[in-house]
């Protein structure tokens, strides 16, 4: 087990992960990057609060995923598109099928 001390309690790394909500992947990452305890804490939550509120179209979205619910297009493919910067062009791409569905 790795430990993380955070005001007098011990998590795992899983434990940690879940109780922060933040992903298990990233806090591993950062972990074994040198990060530990109350600055592993403080690392990530700056992050999360850097990453939480995008625009799109005029719309303001929590993040990524809320944005892709939205929209109704599958989580991967819209992480693709929204990393390459061309969201834009899916959406597009996406309203005119859904035109098309319906005549």
């Amino acid at each position: 087990m790795k430990p993380i001390r955070i005001c007098n309690e011990i998590y795992c790394l899983s434990t940690f992960a879940r109780h922060y909500h933040l992903s298990y992947s990233t806090v591993r990452k950062y972990y074994n990057l040198g990060y530990h305890d109350e600055k592993l804490l403080m690392l990530l939550q700056k992050k999360q609060s850097k990453n939480r509120i995008i625009k799109i179209k005029g719309r303001t979205f929590n993040s990524i995923l809320a944005a892709a619910k939205y929209y109704q297009i599958p989580r991967a493919t819209f992480y693709r598109y929204f990393n390459k910067g061309r969201i834009n062009e899916l959406l597009k791409n996406t309203i005119n099928s859904k035109k098309r569905e319906q005549v």
